[in-house]
């Protein structure tokens, strides 16, 4: 177990086995999201467990949810503990929170010792899925397990990478959740470097007044939102991906991952040293979904996804805010629909009206679109 600290950045960092877990920089944005996001749809939030403690930044930010009352913390390796420690400035000392409870053993023998129904919210950051020992954590039967140790109406939240995996595995893990919960929803961190699953046996509907809610109900993980970018709702709705239905068809035919077949553990490996990230980004961004929102906000999205470089949910953000206002939005959408998206983009750029209440959104559009294709 290392932890180091960059002397130019300052960025702290935590390895295992020379593996490199944590970090208080290009990490964060996932440690936060996958920990908070869940919370955004649990009906209650009392008793939650974090499989993986690491640096305790996700266990930390977990912890600013002021009503929860228990909050256990699952490691498996003991040398973790003492390490996390010298994160405490950006854990928020999350060892010593008095409803800590910090259990050394693994993830999956302690969910087989606990009682069917006993959490609200489970938050899964394990390390990598081609590892030993932790390959058994993204199989069919450990979110099965993991779905009866959640209450009705309690959530699941799943870190997965799209770094070192090759596409078709990804779609494996993504078809396997998908598989075991009948709500999901799949979120993209901010560099997409990341990915989280969220799992419910209810409804699952990402919308700005919710994460506003959740901000003004909890000012504390209002303010760890705003520590990675996140403050502004739209910027959080901006990370969501697909919905069960997208997932699916991004996953369509994929096997599945299960304890026999070890399928991840044996394949991952493979593509260890190999980029995936892009191919993986691809086959995401072709099957990607526009939340249902207001005019307002889809046209905020347009400009969002327009400067993240995702122009096919640009154009479709941009048709929707100008459905009712412009001639040419829904022939742009007939063209997503039929998976043009160039010429979608074509039929909008004439601009509205200048006496249009969506001219001025519109143009703050083009002008994102302009700089994202030079």
């Amino acid at each position: 177990m290392t932890v180091a600290r960059v002397r130019d950045s300052g960025t702290v960092w935590m390895a295992n086995n020379g593996k490199v877990e944590a970090s208080t920089l290009r990490d964060m944005p996932t440690q936060v999201l996958v920990a908070l996001l869940p919370f955004e749809f649990a009906e209650s939030v009392d008793r939650v467990l974090v499989i993986g403690l690491a640096s305790g930044i996700t266990a930390g930010a977990v912890s600013q949810v002021p009503d929860i009352r228990t909050l256990e913390v699952v490691e498996l390796e003991p040398a973790v503990v003492p390490g996390a420690r010298l994160f405490d400035a950006y854990n928020h000392g999350v060892l010593d929170d008095p409803r800590t409870q910090l259990v050394i053993n693994d993830a999956r023998n302690h969910l087989v010792r606990a009682e069917p129904g006993k959490y609200q919210v489970i938050v899964s950051e394990p390390s990598n899925p081609w590892i030993t020992g932790v390959s058994n954590l993204f199989t069919r039967e450990f979110f099965e397990l993991g779905r009866s140790r959640l209450a009705p109406g309690g959530v699941w939240a799943q870190w997965v990478q799209t770094y070192g995996m090759g596409p078709e595995d990804l779609r494996t893990l993504l078809a396997t959740f998908t598989e075991v919960y009948p709500e999901v929803l799949l979120f993209g961190t901010l560099e997409d470097a990341d990915l989280i699953l969220i799992g419910s046996d209810r409804p699952l509907l990402p919308t700005t007044e919710r994460f506003a809610a959740t901000n003004a109900r909890w000012p504390t993980v209002a303010a760890e939102f705003g520590l990675i970018g996140m403050s502004d709702p739209r910027m959080l709705l901006s990370t969501f991906v697909a919905d069960r239905d997208g997932i699916r068809s991004i996953a369509k035919d994929a096997p599945l991952n299960t304890d026999d077949n070890a399928r991840i553990e044996h394949s991952a490996p493979l593509y260890l040293h190999t980029r995936t990230a892009t191919d993986n980004l691809d086959q995401l961004l072709a099957g990607a979904q526009v939340p249902a929102a207001d005019v307002e906000t889809w046209g905020a999205l347009a400009s969002i996804y327009a400067k993240k470089g995702d122009l096919r949910r640009s154009v479709w953000a941009m048709a929707l805010a100008m459905e009712g206002d412009s001639p040419y939005a829904r022939r742009a959408l007939e063209g997503i629909q039929q998976g043009d998206w160039e010429d979608a983009l074509r039929e909008l750029a004439p601009p509205p009206d200048p006496d249009s209440p969506i001219s001025e959104t519109h143009r703050r559009w083009r002008d994102a679109v302009r700089k994202s294709v030079e």
